[in-house]
């Protein structure tokens, strides 16, 4: 995994490079709330548990650089608060387990605009590597919550694909206000083990701003 990490990370570096150098570069912030409801692949878990989703948040810089006209790429690194509430069903052979996982990422979009005025709406398709920095997982039963002191359960990195779409105000000559929304799901499972082939899966909601150099 680390390996196809570095080799990434050094293509991503010779192709941003020169396009930096040439292109118009906005910078920004991004913040919202997000819905996360991962999804269990391996039907042996999913017969005796289901997973409620939970609220939690991103926020993080902004960097655009635009290639042409109505392209650009989009870097936004940054912190992502989430996790996933794991419910017994009715014959309740386990009790419910409430895990947080927070994450440093580093999403990478392309970014399409259709107009060119004040109000330009747009989407947006890419991928999203993220580093596991903490979890913390809480044992409920009935009205009683107890922090469990155990081992971890999820793995240290979570790839994500991106789809989404927002729209872009301009509200000062350099400056623009930003919205969007987009949903995300995982590329690899995030349990350790990978026996229940749990992947991520997540709404988000954002609203940010831009200052165009």
């Amino acid at each position: 995994m680390r390996h196809y990490i570095r080799q990434a990370m050094f293509i991503g570096v010779l192709v941003i490079f020169p396009l930096m150098a040439t292109a118009q570069i906005s910078l920004g912030v991004r913040g919202g709330p997000l819905f996360s409801k991962p999804t269990i692949g391996e039907s042996s878990v999913s017969s005796h548990l289901s997973v409620r989703s939970m609220t939690g948040f991103s926020v993080g810089a902004v960097v655009q650089v635009r290639m042409t006209e109505k392209v650009a790429l989009v870097f936004e690194p940054g912190f992502v608060r989430k996790g996933l509430d794991m419910v017994p069903e009715p014959n309740q052979l386990f009790s419910e387990r409430v895990f947080g996982l927070d994450y440093v990422e580093l999403p990478v979009n392309l970014k399409m605009t259709f107009t060119r005025g004040a109000v330009q709406p747009f989407v947006t398709l890419g991928s999203a590597l993220a580093y596991k920095v903490s979890e913390s997982w809480t044992i409920k039963t009935g009205s009683t919550e107890q922090p469990a002191d155990q081992p971890d359960v999820f793995a240290r990195y979570d790839v994500t694909a991106l789809l989404g779409g927002g729209l872009s105000v301009a509200i000062a000559d350099p400056i623009a206000f930003v919205i969007d929304g987009r949903y995300s799901f995982g590329l690899n499972y995030i349990e350790e083990t990978g026996a229940a082939r749990i992947r991520s899966a997540e709404w988000r909601l954002g609203a940010g701003m831009l200052l165009r150099f």
